[in-house]
């Protein structure tokens, strides 16, 4: 199925390396740098000054870019319950939740955990911490897992 002239990537390619993600690498998230397996998927990164709003926090949309990224990152990880290797996922679903403000230069890391698949249902959630641990943002997500040949109705 092509979709707007692009085909979707299945699972398979994304672990075997086919696939680099140009959305990630615009809000500073390397592809080379996401790790996932085992029904999780992880990242750490520095939010640059350009993703600060005019408060001087880093904005909520790049967070939630970030949550969303990795939420869904988990479901494609190499697990029973995540996506097999002639699927793709979409997030249908993300709930998220601001604890505490994001700042430019400091260093959060980002972990996401598939908690359950049923049929095409992958729930998963993703957690932001600071340097000390803290948790400033969370999600859960609902990724929903597609074929290639998936016809929208």
């Amino acid at each position: 199925m092509i979709v707007n002239g692009f085909k979707p990537v299945t699972a398979g390619a994304i672990r075997s390396g086919g696939y680099i993600n140009s959305y990630d690498k615009q809000i500073g998230i390397d592809t080379k740098d996401l790790i996932a397996d085992d029904g999780k998927c992880a990242v750490t990164v520095i939010p640059r000054e350009i993703t600060l709003n005019p408060h001087s926090c880093v904005h909520g949309g790049w967070t939630a870019s970030l949550l969303d990224t990795v939420a869904s990152g988990a479901a494609f990880s190499n697990q029973a319950g995540s996506l097999n290797d002639e699927e793709y996922g979409l997030t249908s679903e993300l709930k998220l939740r601001y604890n505490a403000p994001l700042f430019a230069g400091q260093k959060y890391t980002c972990e996401g955990t598939v908690i359950k698949r049923e049929g095409n249902n992958i729930y998963t959630e993703a957690i932001v911490s600071d340097n000390e641990g803290h948790p400033v943002a969370t999600a859960t997500a609902l990724v929903k897992a597609r074929k290639l040949d998936y016809k929208a109705t």
